[in-house]
């Protein structure tokens, strides 16, 4: 992975058989140790957190009452993803770590390269646009059979996720064919449950066991990448499945202005009913707003430019008290999130706020920079 630490997870060959629960490719990084095993759900947990900065600038940048299904496709994601975080964090959890949400490589500067992939693509802070939709479709892009890659990257977040179900399976039956009667699964903090997380959609999975590991690892690829080969998200079993696709084609639909139809392949374009979008019906956020950036250049007078800078400087405040909130609720106090939902809204108005000001660089308007706050 470029621009951090090179990656705990090494190198290893590994069968067919252990290929769950989304396709690798020939040569995959492989865990050995319950250390790296816990090294590597925090890299889950980071990189769940590294998509929802640009999906909530997309999200906020469209206007009120502008592109309602777009906006609605844009929310269940972000919330879903927030929902796959908090799940890697049950898992770190209920195999003796402690995730950290809140820390200064959870908040990188943007734009910053893709976690762990292979591909080698930059993802921003962009306004909704095609451009923004199309990195966003680049991040959740599906499984594929690929060749080697080289240590600690991935062709797709699915091929991340199967090297971590492969060393959670692994380990938990060796330490069980040592007598431990549970696996590497210690139980010994409280579970983020859906009790706490009032997602739209979806679920979080409390993990007290393998099997539990299993079915929020399946969630959370399946939400991202689709079930066995299918457009669906694996929610089969809920009313109104023919809806529930998964986030990467749920984005083609709004790259493509189109509805799926109902069982169609996923490697073509949606061809269904149209969805409208109005690409233009949008603030005209800067890319990748930075508070160094706008100290520099930015042309406002005052009391204009320490006004914004002041207001940026409360959004980052705020978020990173709502990422203390739930680095909280994933160590034992789950209880504590709800008191998170008021910062949530807050954010929203915060964002739209940043977005209706003049940023005195070019004819753009401001934007959230997501920075992080001690």
């Amino acid at each position: 992975m470029r621009h951090r630490k090179e990656s705990n997870i090494r190198t290893h060959r590994f069968s067919r058989s252990h290929q769950s629960p989304a396709a690798i490719s020939n040569q995959a990084p492989v865990i050995e140790t319950i250390e790296e095993l816990r090294a590597a759900l925090q890299e889950a947990i980071a990189l769940e957190h590294f998509t929802i900065p640009p999906y909530l600038c997309a999200l906020y940048s469209i206007r009120k009452g502008a592109n309602p299904e777009a906006t609605r496709i844009i929310q269940t994601v972000v919330i879903e993803e927030m929902g796959h975080m908090i799940m890697a964090a049950n898992i770190l959890n209920a195999i003796g770590g402690k995730p950290r949400i809140f820390a200064r490589e959870s908040l990188p500067e943007y734009p910053r390269e893709m976690p762990h992939s292979a591909i080698g693509f930059e993802v921003g802070l962009l306004k909704f646009s095609k451009n923004a939709l199309n990195t966003f479709l680049r991040i959740e892009r599906p499984a594929e059979e690929r060749g080697p890659t080289e240590p600690g990257q991935f062709w797709s977040i699915g091929e991340f996720y199967a090297a971590v179900s492969e060393a959670l399976n692994r380990l938990d039956s060796e330490a069980k064919s040592r007598k431990q009667k549970k696996g590497i699964f210690t139980g010994c903090r409280p579970q983020v449950t859906n009790e706490h997380y009032h997602g739209s959609r979806g679920k979080v999975i409390a993990v007290y066991s393998i099997e539990d590991a299993n079915e929020a690892i399946k969630e959370i690829v399946d939400q991202g990448e689709g079930k066995g080969g299918s457009i669906k998200d694996g929610d089969d079993d809920e009313p109104g499945d023919e809806s529930k696709i998964a986030h990467y084609y749920r984005f083609n639909e709004i790259f493509f202005e189109r509805r799926y139809r109902t069982n169609e392949p996923p490697d073509e374009p949606p061809s269904g009913d149209p969805l409208p979008v109005d690409w233009n019906a949008v603030y005209n956020m800067m890319p990748n707003p930075n508070l160094r950036v706008i100290r520099k250049e930015s042309k406002l007078k005052e009391p204009q430019r320490s006004q914004l800078l002041g207001a940026m400087e409360e959004f980052n405040r705020t978020y990173s008290s709502l990422l203390r909130n739930i680095q909280r609720g994933c160590n034992g106090k789950p209880e504590v999130l709800r008191e998170g939902v008021p910062m949530m809204h807050s954010l929203r108005e915060m964002a739209i706020d940043l977005m209706r000001a003049e940023v005195g660089i070019g004819n753009y308007t401001a934007g959230p920079s997501f920075e992080y706050v001690p």
